[in-house]
């Protein structure tokens, strides 16, 4: 029996996002995974640390767990740090049942390179 983690769209992200990384992640997984895709939520504004203008990812997967049932991966596009680190591309408890990962600093245009949709897929559900 697959395990069915709850994708969870956090902010406004493009459509084909959540659309195009359940399956890639259910074929990563060979099966052992349902990527099932679950409704929007805002941003936690209590995430947020103006001094940096990025957000504090334990508080943002804190405030995740409170909103989401069951094991979820809440994906967003705001940028997330972690204390005593620049940035972070995401944070999952271990064990746990929740994780939170950004596509902000995935993103090959954020570099400045090429690579588009593909590149950013590949790099997501890895």
């Amino acid at each position: 029996m697959p395990t069915v983690v709850k994708l969870v769209p956090v902010g406004g992200l493009p459509a084909w996002v959540l659309t195009e990384l359940g399956p890639r992640l259910q074929g990563s997984f060979r099966g052992r995974l349902r990527a099932v895709p679950s409704p929007q939520l805002e941003v936690p504004a209590r995430a947020y640390r103006r001094e940096r203008g990025q957000y504090e990812a334990p508080a943002f997967l804190e405030e995740m767990l409170g909103r989401c049932q069951g094991r979820f991966l809440a994906v967003t596009g705001v940028d997330l740090y972690a204390p005593g680190l620049n940035f972070v591309f995401g944070l999952a408890q271990c064990p746990g049942r929740g994780a939170v990962v950004s596509l902000h600093r995935l993103d090959p245009g954020f570099y400045g390179q090429k690579g588009g949709r593909g590149l950013l897929l590949e790099r997501l559900a890895k």
